[in-house]
């Protein structure tokens, strides 16, 4: 094979030689220098969970309510919202009525984050938040954020309301995501309303490369109740971002009548 090609042009009756440089696509520019003001959150003490999953912790109180949940960590590199989880176990905070999770998802992602390359670390094998088809969690397909999908989603099949903790990697105002169902919608606008300023819900249909956890079938089909959305907390490794996600799990528990509205856990997370 040779490393120049030669295009001839028979108007002209020149030929002209093309270098090995022109045919190649041009170098990658090195990615930019980000800004690491929110160290990652030791979460050592909260692998082993406390429900039989690593990484999940599950509290019941004695008076009937709806089972909610509060996930981080889908990708490992955005740990705004672990610390609002650490934030929250730290803190025993317990439900008042009804069932709490309290679910961090990809702790071996986040175990792999080194602050010199921060954008290696968002998996270790592919987008969990990809993942989340029932006929896929039923294949023979294997990685690790599949096995931990399979993990987690029997936890998640009994969960009436899920709030989806995340963080966006450009400078970009919060913003919250829903699926395609009204029910959705409004839980992202409950929540989005409790804010100052609130920040903007956007509701879509998704990934093309496949389902996020807010459109598991639990969440997206009209015939459950059960309602998901996800929060945006503004840029990675920022405290605003962390104080923020703190302050929406703070509203997200009160509205749904898991803990009564006392300020219990109301505080920074950014520490």
């Amino acid at each position: 094979m040779s490393c120049a090609s030669r295009r001839q042009s028979t108007q002209q009756g020149r030929i002209r030689l093309r270098t090995l440089s022109e045919t190649l696509p041009p170098p990658q520019l090195p990615l930019p220098h980000f800004d690491i003001a929110l160290p990652p959150p030791d979460l050592s003490r909260w692998q082993d969970g406390n429900c039989g999953v690593p990484g999940a912790y599950h509290f019941e109180a004695t008076r009937p309510g709806p089972h909610v949940a509060i996930t981080a960590l889908m990708h490992g590199n955005e740990y705004a919202g672990g610390w609002a989880l650490d934030h929250l176990l730290t803190h025993a905070v317990r439900p008042e009525r009804g069932r709490l999770t309290l679910l961090f998802l990809n702790l071996a992602a986040f175990a792999r984050f080194d602050p010199c390359r921060p954008t290696l670390s968002r998996f270790v094998d592919e987008d969990m938040n990809r993942l989340w088809q029932p006929e896929l969690i039923a294949s023979a397909h294997t990685s690790h954020e599949m096995d931990r999908v399979r993990a987690v989603a029997p936890i998640l099949n009994t969960v009436d309301a899920l709030l989806d903790l995340h963080s966006m990697l450009w400078p970009a105002d919060p913003l919250f995501l829903s699926n395609m169902t009204e029910k959705s919608r409004e839980l992202a606008s409950a929540l989005s309303a409790f804010q100052t300023p609130p920040p903007l819900v956007v509701q879509d249909s998704g990934h093309e490369d496949g389902p996020r956890l807010i459109d598991y079938v639990r969440f997206a089909s009209n015939r459950t109740t059960a309602k998901a959305c996800l929060l945006e907390a503004g840029q990675h490794w920022q405290p605003a971002a962390a104080t923020l996600a703190l302050s929406v799990c703070q509203t997200f528990l009160e509205q749904m009548g898991t803990v009564s509205p006392d300020g219990s856990t109301n505080s920074t997370a950014s520490r």
